[in-house]
Parts: structure tokens; sequence; C-alpha cells
């Protein structure tokens, strides 16, 4: 009995985990991708508002576009008023490195833009590799860990 007991159990951690991780993929096909100042400065409502400006006629698209900026670029001058420390959060204290930066920038590039940081990605992966290659290797009978 413990032993079928325990098997369930498993079977039923295992399902729970199957069920959660294809919830987690679908969220994540959901989303749309933003950079993280569009995460903070925007909303989902003004994401529907602007999806839907090429359905509205010409006037009201030039309303509701001016309306979405205007509401984003509020919202951003309140982002870095004095004593709002929300983008100091996002803020690497010693710095991004280059290779991060370029690759989270990357998914918000297309065509030939990404072909170009791909290459600028790829040199700086061979710097580092050269980088690590010239090392002088551990000298030989001396512990590694000193």
């Amino acid at each position: 009995y413990y032993m079928a007991g325990f098997s369930l159990l498993s079977y039923l951690m295992y399902r729970k985990h199957i069920i959660l991780e294809k919830g987690l993929l679908r969220m994540k096909e959901d989303m749309i991708a933003q950079t993280t100042l569009d995460q903070m400065v925007g909303s989902d409502e003004m994401q529907m508002l602007k999806a839907a400006i090429p359905y509205l006629p010409a006037k009201g698209q030039q309303v509701i576009s001016l309306y979405t900026k205007i509401y984003e670029l509020a919202n951003t001058a309140r982002l870095f008023s004095p004593g709002n420390h929300s983008m100091h959060i996002c803020a690497s204290s010693s710095g991004a490195a280059p290779l991060e930066m370029f690759n989270d920038i990357r998914q918000f590039c297309y065509g030939k833009s990404r072909r170009q940081l791909d290459q600028i990605v790829n040199a700086f992966a061979m710097m580092e590799m050269i980088q690590v290659m010239q090392q002088e290797p551990p000298q030989e009978g001396g512990n590694i860990h000193e």
C-alpha cells in the first residue's frame, strides 16, 4: 500500500509539474515583446488602444495615437522624477556585461539590425575566448585551489 501510495503521489506531482509547465509556456507565448521601459510606462489598455489604431478613421487614429504617447510620456516623466527609484532598481551597480546587454537588446531587433548585433555578439564572444586562452595555466604540482 505504501509503495502504491508513493507511486500515485509521484505521478500526481509529475502531472502537476507538466500542467504548470504547459501553462507557463502558454503564458509566455501570449506575452508581447516589450522593453523594460515600455513595461514600466505602458499598460495593457494602452497596448490594446495602439493595436486598434489601424481600424479607426483618420481623425480617430490621430487622437488615439497622441493620447497613448502622451500617457506614456507622462508615465516616463513620473518614473524619472526625484524620489522615484524604480529605474535605479533596474540599473546594474557594476554595469551590465556587454554580451548580456546585446543579447537582451537582440530580442527587439529584426533584419539587418539583428544581423549586425549578432556580429557584435560573436566578436565579443571571440574576444572572451581569446582572453581565456591567454590566461596562464595553473603550475604543475601546485594546488589549483590556492
